[in-house]
């Protein structure tokens, strides 16, 4: 389905094997040599010459996503408003160290099909779907390849034969598991049939919009209303590609302009690629540490 283009940074992705078993996100920091620079969250503005109040909203743990710094605004999409600027109050989520700012940051580089974030597109497809019920299924007794079984909870999940990593190739036909400690890319086909069998096998079920439902840390999100009060949709970790312009460089040639993918000897232009789907997370999060944990990939 999707046509594959070398990622200089893929030398370096997470191993593209099913998921068995949920841990915690990964702590130890991701490479931030292409994040954006990182900006300060703001304080909403207090209509009193008081220091503003602070309500803290959520659980009270950390569940997904760590790392307090950097800035995750540059997305496609317009921000919002803060809902506590009306009235200067602060809204901080019980698991950040930063409130929510106002304005609230840019959107990320969420890919829709129409008013649909192609994340919710398997909601439209029946369980007698042929598509749907024909979607092999694996687990103890596997009906595919490991590499190829999407599986969180060690006992059931469900084949997929495309991405199966984090980037989705920027279509964003990703899938959260296990509370936000996992998501993966996955087709909606292959989604459907996983959410068909058991809803409630781990999976991220809920439909889209998620006003209802409300994300936390580390759920899959397209809008700052679809996380917690406290969270912000943020982009997750992103990478580069080069545009080659066919100027050859190394050792002894360096590029009239752009830079040099050592790998090819080639000089071009970076560009940045967008998974296509947001993930909740805290402000000011950098969304370089935005990555599901180690043990969703073993």
């Amino acid at each position: 389905m999707r046509t594959y283009i070398h990622y200089i940074t893929l030398l370096v992705l997470l191993p593209a094997c099913a998921p068995k078993s949920v841990g915690a996100i990964d702590e130890s920091g991701a490479d931030t040599t292409m994040a954006t620079a990182a900006s300060e969250a703001t304080d909403a503005p207090s209509t009193t010459d008081e220091p503003p109040a602070t309500t803290t909203v959520g659980p009270d743990e950390t569940t997904g996503i760590v790392g307090e710094t950097g800035d995750t605004s540059g997305g496609s999409a317009e921000s919002g408003s803060s809902e506590s600027g009306d009235t200067g109050e602060v809204v901080q989520h019980a698991s950040c160290q930063a409130p929510l700012p106002d304005p609230l940051p840019a959107l990320p580089h969420v890919k829709f099909a129409g008013d649909t974030p192609t994340f919710a597109l398997w909601q439209a497809l029946a369980c007698d779907d042929p598509a749907v019920a024909g979607a092999p299924t694996c687990g103890q007794d596997s009906d595919c390849a490991s590499d190829n079984c999407v599986d969180f909870t060690g006992s059931a999940g469900v084949c997929s034969y495309a991405d199966i990593d984090i980037w989705c190739d920027g279509e964003g036909e990703v899938m959260g598991s296990a509370d936000g400690a996992c998501w993966i890319c996955l087709e909606p086909f292959e989604h459907a049939r996983a959410c068909c069998d058991d809803p409630n096998a781990g999976f991220d079920c809920r439909a889209w919009p998620f006003t209802d439902e409300p994300g936390a840390i580390g759920k899959v999100c397209a809008v700052h209303e679809d996380c917690e009060l406290g969270l912000v949709c943020s982009e997750p970790k992103w990478y580069s590609t080069i545009n080659h312009n066919g100027q050859s460089c190394g050792e002894d040639a360096d590029c009239d302009e752009g830079v040099c993918d050592e790998l090819f000897g080639q000089c071009g232009t970076e560009e940045p690629k967008f998974a296509g789907y947001g993930i909740c997370a805290c402000p000011g999060t950098d969304s370089m540490t935005i990555v599901p944990g180690d043990a969703c990939f073993q």
